[in-house]
């Protein structure tokens, strides 16, 4: 296999390897366009002699599938496999981000995603390395209550599905309805095989 600081003659440019995380398919996701997307991006580092001159970008990917388990073994055989990564991008969900940005953080590596809105991976003291291109959840919903308050709106209600994020999530708009005057009038919560209707009825 190819290192890093291997060329095959004088002159050429020496490879840089970076360990991707993507969810081709699987339950919750299926964004193969971000992969094309770095394929592209990296065609376009690697035939501008302006950026990185002297180097040429690589990526070894794996398909998560949307699984922290799946996420994890293609992050340790990214780390343990020839040639060395310099950096990881990924994942694609949260639930496979997190884990692996604890883990990409005790090797020293800088990790980037794409797609994962966690509002936990904003934790700097559990993420250091950790950056994104796609802002939190709770960055997003700011404009909401922006909303809220241009109509006069004084009442919300909110369901919510048990996983981390999500809950995550509701607890920060709980917050922000309570200093912003607004009234929660129902809330209901549903783990994710169960149907959400029996939720939406409780709130109507």
């Amino acid at each position: 296999a190819e290192s890093v600081a291997q060329a095959v003659n004088e002159g050429s440019p020496k490879s840089i390897y970076i360990g991707g995380s993507y969810s081709l398919d699987g339950e919750g996701a299926n964004v193969g366009d971000c992969l094309i997307a770095s394929h592209f991006a990296l065609e376009h580092i690697n035939n501008d002699s302006r950026i990185l001159a002297g180097y040429h970008l690589k990526l070894a990917w794996g398909n998560a599938r949307c699984n922290p388990g799946t996420g994890m073994r293609i992050l340790f055989q990214q780390l343990s496999k020839p040639p060395k990564k310099m950096m990881i991008l990924g994942s694609t969900c949260s639930t496979v981000t997190e884990p692996m940005a604890q883990t990409s953080r005790e090797f020293d590596l800088i990790q980037v995603s794409y797609a994962s809105v966690s509002p936990a991976l904003s934790n700097r003291n559990i993420y250091p390395n950790f950056f994104r291109t796609r802002p939190s959840e709770i960055e997003r919903i700011l404009p909401n209550f922006s909303i809220l308050k241009r109509y006069k709106w004084k009442n919300m209600a909110v369901i919510v599905e048990t996983i981390n994020l999500f809950t995550l999530l509701a607890n920060r708009i709980v917050s922000l309805a309570n200093s912003s005057g607004i009234n929660i009038v129902a809330s209901s919560a549903f783990d994710t095989n169960e149907d959400p209707l029996q939720g939406l009825l409780i709130i109507k």
